[in-house]
């Protein structure tokens, strides 16, 4: 009996780790750097995210190339071209609690937050990453800009000098 269980175990734990094909997200910017995606380093002007006159820290901000797991698991990837990933690591975890609840960043598919991690949240995009982005905050989440309701904006500043290009 311990053999059956333990060979469920080993099988489960085998299954639900990262499969070949899928997309990957770096946990942070020294992984992204660790697994050769970094692109550049960028920062939140404020340093925060404002929402409703509440103050959301970020941590770090940063560009990767888009990436899926090869059949190396972790340790293999492969670049999807011309595919970018702008993630955002903030400093608390629980400001994540109602995000696409109470607000979500972006307003359009083409560049939509969606949450990565406890504290994180990206954009999976599919142009090149210009020095700037301006992105909207909306109340909650609409893609129909006729039931949108902007509550503000975050800009995203590519640092000096963080390029590995």
């Amino acid at each position: 009996m311990k053999n059956v269980i333990l060979l469920a175990v080993l099988i489960f734990t085998i299954s639900c780790g990262p499969r070949e094909g899928s997309p990957g997200l770096s946990s942070d910017m020294e992984d992204a750097k660790a697994k050769g995606v970094y692109i550049a380093e960028y920062e939140v002007l404020g340093g925060a995210i404002i929402v409703d006159n509440q103050k959301y820290d970020v941590r770090k901000t940063w560009v990767e190339h888009a990436w899926r797991y090869s059949s190396k698991g972790d340790q293999g990837i492969s670049i999807i071209p011309e595919y970018y990933n702008l993630q955002v690591d903030f400093v608390a975890s629980e400001i994540l609690d109602r995000y696409k609840k109470d607000w979500t960043v972006g307003v359009e598919t083409s560049l939509l937050f969606n949450k990565s991690g406890p504290h994180s949240i990206y954009a999976f995009i599919q142009s090149h990453v210009p020095d700037t982005v301006v992105v909207p905050i909306q109340e909650g989440i609409e893609l129909t800009s006729a039931n949108q309701t902007i509550i503000g904006e975050v800009t995203f500043v590519r640092t000096p000098a963080s390029s590995t290009k």
